[in-house]
Formats: C-alpha cells, structure tokens, sequence
C-alpha cells in the first residue's frame, strides 16, 4: 500500500487460478474464482487501506497464464496466485526506498 500511494499509476490487479476445474456454491468456475482473488485484494487496497478506487481494476485470467505447467502439486500452487502490476512506466514521487515489517526495498527509476 505505501508503495502503490507513492506513485500516480493506474494499478491491476490479476487473479490466476491453476487448471483443476472448480465447482461449488461460491464458484462455478475457474475465471469467477480468480476474479474474486483480485476482487479481495483490490477490495483490502481500498477499504483497508484506504486508496482512491478509481486507480484500480481487476482482471480474472481463470487457468489460462500458468507460469508453471499444471503437472505437480507445487506447480498448480505457483499458478494460483495474484499479482499488482503498475499500468504504464511508474512514476515515484519522492521514493528511493520503503521500509515494510523490517524489509527495505530499494525503488530504482525505470526508463528515465
């Protein structure tokens, strides 16, 4: 959060899922169930921590962009996940770098 109110970019938020076909009283597929992935981080960037709405979006991808193929245990895990990703080049305001539960991330400028 501190890092996405730092910069004026657009944010979107990808919900993935792995390739196992889900059906039950909530979901009734894979896209529904990694739409909802994105929904709830979008949803704790804006509720919990209060950002501006209007700078994000969410995308469900369903099992259709594995980074893993869906043959393992622990391939299908990698691939349910979601990722924030900063629309166009970031522009940081006034960061070089930022402090999260005792980690220090270094900021570095891209395409100056």
């Amino acid at each position: 959060a501190k890092l996405i109110a730092s910069c004026p970019n657009k944010i979107r938020i990808e919900g993935h899922s792995d390739n196992i076909p889900i059906k039950n009283k909530r979901f009734s597929s894979n896209f529904e169930l990694s739409a909802a992935r994105a929904l709830s981080v979008l949803e704790y960037f804006t509720r919990i921590k209060g950002l501006p709405a209007g700078r994000f979006y969410a995308v469900g991808c369903g099992e259709y962009r594995p980074l893993f193929p869906n043959d393992t245990k622990e391939h299908r895990a990698k691939n349910r996940r979601v990722w924030i990703i900063f629309e166009g080049t970031p522009r940081w305001s006034r960061l070089n770098r930022i402090d999260i539960h005792g980690f220090t991330f270094k900021i570095k400028e891209f395409l100056r």
